[in-house]
């Protein structure tokens, strides 16, 4: 049937992770140099080397976005000029410790941040809903079996 047929034709090849991070009320203020410093920390520990050099655009409202390139993925960091930041990563390989480590990494400049929200879901073509290790063997699915 349909579901079958769409499972059969998801190809996950990514990972996406999104991180919401607020900074509670008297904490130390951001700025969009600190929020840079943040993403240069975290790209760093984790000895990342962008592809492009970060692309940076400032007065967007009373924040900045900030996005960054390296070959098995890139990171997109918005903040609204006040108390939020929000972290779109991206990566081909799953791996939610990476993710961890990022966000871990990233608030070591401003260690008041709170992630306030994670989420992760797969990446890929063919309405992709499952990471690959969720897959498996496509060959023995007794869940799809016709009925008599």
């Amino acid at each position: 049937g349909a579901p079958f047929d769409q499972w059969l034709t998801q190809e996950p090849w990514g990972h996406q992770t999104i991180i919401q991070m607020v900074l509670p009320p008297r904490s130390r203020a951001l700025t969009t140099k600190s929020v840079q410093s943040m993403l240069d920390k975290a790209m760093s520990a984790l000895e990342i080397e962008t592809t492009l050099a970060p692309a940076e655009f400032i007065n967007v409202a009373d924040g900045c976005v900030i996005g960054a390139t390296w070959s098995e993925g890139n990171a997109i960091v918005l903040w609204d000029g006040r108390s939020y930041i929000g972290i779109n990563l991206f990566t081909k390989e799953v791996n939610s410790e990476f993710a961890s480590e990022f966000a871990d990494n990233f608030r070591t400049v401003n260690p008041n941040l709170k992630v306030v929200l994670r989420d992760e879901m797969p990446r890929g073509t063919g309405r992709v809903v499952n990471f690959a290790s969720d897959i498996g063997d496509r060959s023995r699915q007794y869940w799809a079996a016709e009925l008599p």
